[in-house]
């Protein structure tokens, strides 16, 4: 079971639908659930020192305080709906610091898909970049637009034997335990040995049969003409999955994080939430 679950406050318009969401988990868990207001406009400080005049520094600041208090009350109003425990947090700093500082003292962290015609914030796609490969915890990121429902109990995982996803597989175990169903997808599995094969195959089933997960239900599918990242979604459209599971791949240079191709496909065109794991 997951124990605290935190979740990403700001001003888009996403953000209530995504605490309703991430209350909703946390009911079903008997989880807490953590707002962490991190908001995507500069702070005010950093404006010092570029002729600006100290009322308009006050005004920024009183913007930021009065966007923070509305976060803190959006929480408190959902999680009493959903009747779970909150707590809320912040910082001063870059948004993408706040969140992954905060996340790690939680075993998920909730965002929401960067959304293009959203008139607000326009900086969530490099947040979340630096968030996925940053945090050190699972992040599920949930779909712009579409109802959602019940997340976990029909799940896509997306199995390639790296690093990533094998850190993946354990990371989503509170929720694959609860799940009713387990899809397992390679994506062009490279030839070997049927030895060989046969081998990781038993060893796989008896990993998750030893964390309760369902029985595996295993497919494959080859990505020529379509794109690695195509392959995953039609595969959780196929099998009606309201969850996939992956690891996150990419890396940072200075200040910058750059995603691999499939896990910016993902991010771009999910069409059901998506657990990222680096």
């Amino acid at each position: 079971m997951l124990g605290r679950i935190a979740v990403h406050l700001d001003k888009d318009r996403g953000c209530r639908r995504r605490v309703r969401a991430a209350a909703q988990l946390a009911a079903e868990h008997d989880a807490a659930l953590v707002g962490i207001h991190a908001s995507f406009g500069p702070p005010p400080y950093l404006y010092r020192g570029f002729f600006v005049s100290d009322d308009v520094n006050r005004m920024l600041s009183q913007r930021q305080a009065d966007e923070r208090a509305a976060s803190e009350v959006l929480l408190r109003e959902v999680a009493g709906e959903a009747g779970v425990t909150a707590h809320w947090r912040t910082g001063d700093g870059l948004a993408e610091d706040i969140l992954c500082e905060q996340s790690r003292y939680c075993d998920l962290l909730i965002v929401g898909q960067p959304d293009g015609t959203d008139p607000g914030p326009r900086q969530m796609p490099a947040l979340l970049a630096s968030v996925l490969l940053g945090a050190g915890r699972a992040v599920m990121a949930l779909p712009a637009v579409g109802e959602l429902g019940t997340v976990g109990r029909c799940v896509l995982f997306c199995w390639d034997e790296r690093r990533e996803s094998a850190r993946a597989l354990a990371d989503a175990g509170p929720i694959l335990e609860e799940a009713s169903e387990l899809f397992v997808l390679r994506v062009d599995p490279p030839a070997e040995p049927d030895e060989a094969a046969q081998t990781k195959r038993a060893d796989f089933l008896a990993y998750c049969a030893g964390r309760q997960y369902p029985i595996p239900q295993e497919t494959t599918r080859d990505s020529a003409g379509v794109g690695i990242g195509n392959c995953i979604l039609n595969a959780a459209t196929d099998n009606a999955c309201d969850l996939i599971v992956m690891g996150a791949y990419g890396h940072s240079r200075v200040r910058e994080a750059v995603l691999g191709g499939t896990t910016r496909t993902m991010l771009e065109s999910m069409t059901v939430p998506v657990l990222f794991s680096h």
